[in-house]
């Protein structure tokens, strides 16, 4: 069976491997195709589609935007779309101003804790664009904390002293903006977003709705009765099914490309069912 993975992340939003590495990565574990899928960030995808074609594998467009719909936040992954389409590059330029808002937040909120943070430096170790995981990184590389894990729990995660909330973008007026773009849109991991099953079919209908093309199933973070509850709705919703091991490097040590050992295979039928939607939009 020909395997991929759909939900990876490069240098460009907080993965450790460039996209080319991450590409090289893929050819030796046997994939067949990856998306590149950074946060907020297309930047990556002209590199990976190069480098897949020098290796042999498929590359398809991809990000994963940060979002709100209603009051739930919630991330959707784009896919097929036209990278320069203007739709796509205004999104993509919107959603970069809302987290440059945050981190300048999120400086202010640090030096007023006494946390000294040079701006620099930081920007440096992103090698991209700049995200709360690099915030922690800084803070443990300066003994400010234990681990990433730590700096969250201290400083960074939900109502933490140097936490400042996302402006709110949704997720139906993103989705349309998608579609204009030339791709779908796909819930990611919705067995993380909500942990009631009620709430989490809720949701789902809602964006199906207005216009969800599919939903990320297979994913690390959904355990059996969650993935079987999934592909359940996704048949009754006539939504595509796909699947990734939100693979980010070294970040996440225990997450390997393609999710060995904590998803099933993805087969590449999902990317054929996904390519087919593109097409059909």
């Amino acid at each position: 069976m020909k395997k991929i993975d759909l939900h990876t992340h490069s240098s460009c939003s907080d993965g450790s491997l460039s996209p080319a590495q991450l590409v090289e990565l893929a050819a030796k574990c046997g994939l067949a195709a990856i998306a590149v899928t950074d946060h907020d960030s297309t930047s990556g995808v002209a590199e990976a589609v190069m480098k897949g074609e020098e290796a042999g594998v498929e590359v398809i467009s991809g990000v994963e935007f940060s979002l709100f719909h209603e009051d739930t936040a919630i991330h959707l992954l784009a896919y097929g779309f036209d990278p320069g389409h203007p739709a796509m590059t205004a999104m993509v330029e919107r959603v970069q101003k809302i987290r440059d808002d945050r981190n300048n937040g999120i400086m202010e909120r640090f030096s007023a804790l006494g946390i000294a943070i040079d701006r620099e430096e930081l920007e440096k170790s992103a090698d991209g664009q700049l995200g709360r995981p690099h915030f922690a990184a800084y803070l443990v590389r300066k003994g400010v904390a234990s681990s990433i894990q730590d700096a969250f729990n201290r400083y960074l995660k939900r109502g933490g002293p140097a936490y400042v909330p996302r402006e709110r973008f949704s997720a139906g007026e993103a989705i349309a903006e998608i579609a204009r773009a030339g791709g779908v849109a796909v819930m990611a991991h919705p067995g993380v977003t909500s942990r009631s099953p009620d709430r989490m079919t809720a949701l789902i209908r809602s964006l199906a709705s207005r216009g969800l093309a599919g939903i990320e199933v297979l994913y690390p973070g959904h355990d059996t009765r969650t993935t079987s509850m999934l592909g359940e709705l996704a048949a009754d919703l006539g939504l595509l099914i796909t699947g990734g091991s939100d693979f980010h490097g070294a970040s996440k040590p225990d997450i390997r490309l393609g999710g060995e050992g904590k998803i099933p295979a993805v087969p590449y039928s999902l990317l054929e069912g996904l390519k087919k939607a593109v097409a059909d939009r």
